[in-house]
């Protein structure tokens, strides 16, 4: 009898342990890689952040530990959903990408948590068309081929882009030529411009630039021969 008492108080105490100790494993989250476009708008959901814990009925809850001081990103503590909360910093010319670090605690007695980073990379998008305003140059009568008569200027807000320059109409006899890359422009054909010309030769010429959403510009190049 004495026996049997014994083995029910250990089960009882063992029990009791087992209790107050239950919480044996932390949450299991591992590092997550997100990819947007830039300028998303404020509350966009993008991603959902995944983990778990080993321990039965453990309830997980998430926090932005650090790295998130211009409260760009907002996470649901109850289900891991990741919310753009303030776009201002999902700028491509201002960031690539935007690294984060968060925490997942559990609901155990101890408490125990995980942390992991977060990497959102942007999407470069073309939010701007190239500027090219009207232009005039003038040379003198008797260039010889690959004279430069001037220089296309073009500008696009976004720095990074390459700028591709052609000509449209003007130039059907090949009297000028237009080096794509530099909107370098110089004589191709000297005959026409041996003399000087009461009226300047008209180029429409066009300016795009190399983002995949290709955008352009046109303008008007005007170029005079003088004495």
């Amino acid at each position: 009898m004495k026996t049997i008492k014994g083995i029910v108080l250990f089960m009882t105490l063992a029990g009791a342990f087992w209790s107050c100790s239950g919480n044996l494993n932390e949450p299991v989250v591992e590092n997550h890689f997100f990819t947007i476009d830039e300028n998303l708008p404020a509350g966009t959901l993008f991603g959902v952040v995944d983990a778990y814990d080993v321990d039965n009925g453990t309830v997980l809850s998430y926090a932005i530990l650090d790295g998130n001081e211009e409260q760009t990103f907002e996470l649901d503590s109850h289900g891991g959903h990741l919310y753009v909360a303030d776009p201002a910093m999902l700028d491509y010319e201002l960031n690539e990408k935007i690294r984060f670090t968060i925490v997942v605690s559990d609901n155990g007695n101890p408490v125990m948590e995980s942390s992991a980073s977060v990497t959102v990379s942007l999407n470069d998008l073309n939010e701007f068309a190239p500027v090219m305003d009207n232009q005039s140059f003038e040379i003198t009568a008797g260039a010889r081929k690959g004279s430069l008569i001037g220089m296309i200027l073009a500008s696009d807000q976004e720095a990074h882009q390459a700028l591709l320059y052609s000509i449209v109409s003007g130039n059907d006899s090949d009297k000028v030529s237009l080096d794509h890359e530099t909107g370098k422009l110089s004589v191709n054909d000297p005959a026409a411009f041996e003399n000087a010309l009461d009226q300047a030769m008209v180029l429409n010429v066009l300016v795009r630039d190399m983002h995949i959403d290709s955008k352009s510009a046109t303008a008007v190049i005007s170029i005079k021969v003088k004495s």
